[in-house]
Protein backbone atom coordinates (compact mmCIF):
# COMPACT_ATOMS: atom_id res chain seq x y z
CA UNK A 1 0.00 0.00 0.00
CA UNK A 2 1.01 3.58 -0.60
CA UNK A 3 0.77 5.67 2.58
CA UNK A 4 0.32 8.89 0.62
CA UNK A 5 -2.67 7.40 -1.19
CA UNK A 6 -4.19 6.13 2.07
CA UNK A 7 -3.78 9.59 3.61
CA UNK A 8 -5.38 11.26 0.59
CA UNK A 9 -8.34 8.89 0.86
CA UNK A 10 -8.65 9.63 4.59
CA UNK A 11 -8.71 13.34 3.83
CA UNK A 12 -11.28 12.83 1.08
CA UNK A 13 -13.54 10.80 3.37
CA UNK A 14 -13.36 13.43 6.10
CA UNK A 15 -14.05 16.22 3.62
CA UNK A 16 -16.98 14.35 2.07
CA UNK A 17 -18.46 13.70 5.52
CA UNK A 18 -18.40 17.45 6.28
CA UNK A 19 -19.63 18.42 2.80
CA UNK A 20 -23.34 19.06 2.08
CA UNK A 21 -23.35 15.81 0.07
CA UNK A 22 -22.16 13.88 3.11
CA UNK A 23 -24.71 15.66 5.27
CA UNK A 24 -27.47 14.66 2.86
CA UNK A 25 -26.26 11.06 2.87
CA UNK A 26 -26.35 11.06 6.69
CA UNK A 27 -29.95 12.21 6.73
CA UNK A 28 -31.03 9.24 4.60
CA UNK A 29 -29.05 6.46 6.29
CA UNK A 30 -30.42 4.23 9.02
CA UNK A 31 -27.06 3.49 10.62
CA UNK A 32 -23.46 4.63 10.75
CA UNK A 33 -22.41 1.47 8.90
CA UNK A 34 -24.79 2.27 6.04
CA UNK A 35 -23.48 5.85 6.00
CA UNK A 36 -19.88 4.63 5.82
CA UNK A 37 -20.76 2.32 2.93
CA UNK A 38 -22.22 5.24 0.96
CA UNK A 39 -19.18 7.44 1.68
CA UNK A 40 -16.85 4.63 0.65
CA UNK A 41 -18.79 4.04 -2.55
CA UNK A 42 -18.61 7.73 -3.45
CA UNK A 43 -14.85 7.73 -2.95
CA UNK A 44 -14.49 4.49 -4.89
CA UNK A 45 -16.41 5.92 -7.85
CA UNK A 46 -14.32 9.12 -7.85
CA UNK A 47 -11.09 7.16 -7.73
CA UNK A 48 -12.22 5.04 -10.65
CA UNK A 49 -11.72 8.13 -12.77
CA UNK A 50 -8.91 9.90 -10.89
CA UNK A 51 -6.76 7.03 -9.68
CA UNK A 52 -7.71 3.80 -11.39
CA UNK A 53 -4.63 2.09 -9.96
CA UNK A 54 -5.86 2.59 -6.37
CA UNK A 55 -6.10 -0.69 -4.48
CA UNK A 56 -9.24 -1.62 -2.57
CA UNK A 57 -7.07 -2.10 0.54
CA UNK A 58 -5.95 1.54 0.25
CA UNK A 59 -9.56 2.69 0.13
CA UNK A 60 -10.46 0.53 3.12
CA UNK A 61 -7.46 1.77 5.11
CA UNK A 62 -8.14 5.43 4.30
CA UNK A 63 -11.82 5.23 5.19
CA UNK A 64 -10.98 3.30 8.36
CA UNK A 65 -8.60 6.07 9.43
CA UNK A 66 -11.39 8.62 8.86
CA UNK A 67 -14.03 6.71 10.86
CA UNK A 68 -13.92 8.85 13.99
CA UNK A 69 -14.34 12.11 12.07
CA UNK A 70 -17.04 10.57 9.89
CA UNK A 71 -18.92 9.34 12.97
CA UNK A 72 -18.90 12.85 14.47
CA UNK A 73 -20.25 14.29 11.22
CA UNK A 74 -22.87 11.54 10.93
CA UNK A 75 -24.11 12.03 14.49
CA UNK A 76 -24.27 15.81 14.01
CA UNK A 77 -26.89 15.38 11.30
CA UNK A 78 -29.09 12.83 13.01
CA UNK A 79 -32.58 14.07 13.85
CA UNK A 80 -32.69 15.48 17.37
CA UNK A 81 -35.26 14.26 19.82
Amino acid sequence: MRPDRVDAIRQAAEALAADPTGQDIAKHCNSFDEYLIFLTWNIYEALGELGPDTMVAEIQAGVNEAKSVCRIEYEAYLPKG
